[in-house]
């Protein structure tokens, strides 16, 4: 599919049995960062730009029908901006 990129890390990030408070920051190079609970985990690599505002942006799946998230997301945020690791930090305490 056109425009979709896969960030696939080196690391497991989560207890699947276990609240965490997860950050993606993707800088100016396209390359995101990841945060869990306020502590950056690593940076993985990327090729592609984020998606414009008005695109259709899927949560929990790849397109509404392939690749679903198993799990539950209590609060969901996006930034028009690049979060710094120290807001990070600040919002993983919210």
């Amino acid at each position: 599919m056109d425009g979709v990129k896969d960030y696939n890390g080196t690391r497991d990030i989560l207890d699947p049995n276990e609240w965490a408070h997860v950050t993606a920051v993707m800088d100016s190079d396209f390359d995101v960062q990841f945060y869990v609970n306020g502590e950056f985990i690593e940076t993985v690599a990327g090729s592609r730009p984020g998606r414009q505002s008005f695109d259709v942006t899927y949560l929990g799946s790849l397109d509404d029908e392939l690749q679903f998230f198993l799990g539950e997301m209590r609060d969901v945020r996006v930034y028009d901006t690049e979060l710094t690791p120290d807001r990070i930090v600040m919002l993983a305490r919210v």
